[in-house]
């Protein structure tokens, strides 16, 4: 029996290496004799640059950046192709995980970081230059990141503040690209967006995220009139494939930069060769902490089912918490289990979120599926 594991991570509890390790033990205490074929994933969100890093190897250095309320961090880079490509993970600056619950108001916060570490990556000779938007603590258009490649930007009143929040967006008026000829001659840009949102709109960025980022309800009609007033001024539409995706910062790179949006999973898919280990596959085992109607908005799992599916292999989908099970099944999912439920005891107890509990119920709703394959 061949099974191919690729979890994504299972976020604030497991990494995507770690997750799929508890799935092979699982798979291996049921039937020592299978094959299992381990390739993590990520889709474009936090966590990608380590997973491409696994495939394709480079070099990471570290630069000094700033987070999304502007104090000093520090973020690592991904060097390739013996540094003529770069890749940075926008959660590496502005990501959401480095503020506390209460620090994240969507309102106030910047992309600058990311531009900031583009800057870094063309510094350092990297003439391709590859930015992952998941995992974001803003929702500024991505204005705040070119800010720091050079644009300006203005209001009725004159150059509007540096760097740009939320805030700032119903009161922009025009920006003066020509700060950022220089990188634009020098680098291709292109951007991998785990989710594929619309830029405005009902399935939009504010709409979709804006909420999960410290967004009031009053808030997001104001967050929802900037970025309809700005996708005038940087003259894009409501749609096209990931401007909506990290606060619309897709929409700011495609505007500013001419970078092109592609899905993330495909591009970590491409990268593991996944295609190629299907053959002979009897069971694909996909993943990630929750699954819900976002899953088939470009994550993991989506693209996963997509590729497997046209193989003719079946996935089973684990997750540490399973909502939209209707919508999951019609997908076409072979197996679906919520690691979580039906604990007896003292398991109830336990911290579902705590690695090691994890890593063991993981493990057993994977032994218990390899046990129903094997029979």
């Amino acid at each position: 029996m061949k099974i191919i594991v690729a979890l994504d991570s299972f976020k604030d509890c497991l990494g995507s290496v770690e997750a799929g390790m508890a799935v092979g033990r699982g798979i291996l205490a049921a039937d020592p004799d299978a094959e299992v074929v381990m390739l993590p994933m990520a889709d474009g969100g936090e966590g990608t640059m380590s997973v491409l890093k696994h495939y394709l190897g480079g070099e990471t250095r570290t630069v000094s950046t700033h987070d999304a309320l502007m104090r000093p961090v520090e973020g690592k880079i991904l060097f390739v192709d013996g540094g003529a490509k770069a890749l940075i993970e926008l959660a590496e600056s502005a990501g959401i995980m480095r503020l506390a619950e209460e620090e994240r108001r969507v309102m106030h916060t910047t992309s600058y970081g990311m531009g900031e570490m583009i800057r870094a990556a063309a510094a350092y000779g990297a003439t391709e230059i590859i930015c992952t938007l998941g995992g974001s603590a803003t929702n500024d258009a991505g204005i705040g990141a070119m800010q720091a490649l050079g644009l300006q930007v203005f209001t009725d009143a004159g150059l509007c503040r540096n760097p740009v929040t939320g805030s700032d967006l119903r009161l922009i008026r025009s920006f003066d690209r020509s700060g950022l000829r220089h990188i634009r001659q020098e680098c291709d840009f292109r951007f991998l967006y785990d989710a594929d949102i619309d830029f405005t709109g009902r399935c939009g960025a504010v709409m979709m995220y804006a909420r999960q980022k410290g967004a009031s309800e009053e808030e997001l009609i104001l967050l929802e009139e900037g970025m309809n007033n700005v996708a005038v001024r940087m003259e894009i539409g409501a749609g096209g494939a990931g401007l909506g995706a990290a606060g619309g910062a897709g929409g700011g790179l495609y505007a500013f930069l001419g970078a092109e949006g592609v899905r993330g999973i495909d591009i970590v898919l491409d990268a593991a060769c996944f295609d190629v280990h299907l053959h002979n596959a009897d069971l694909v085992i996909t993943g990630e902490g929750k699954a819900d109607a976002q899953t088939s908005q470009g994550k993991v799992a989506k693209g996963v089912l997509s590729r497997a599916a046209r193989a003719g292999v079946p996935v089973a989908l684990l997750a540490g918490r399973i909502d939209d099970r209707r919508q999951l099944c019609s997908e076409g999912y072979g197996h679906i289990a919520d690691i979580n439920e039906n604990m007896d005891g003292g398991e109830r107890t336990l911290d579902p979120l705590d690695p090691l509990v994890a890593a063991d119920r993981l493990a057993r709703a994977s032994r218990r599926l390899a046990s129903s394959l094997k029979m």
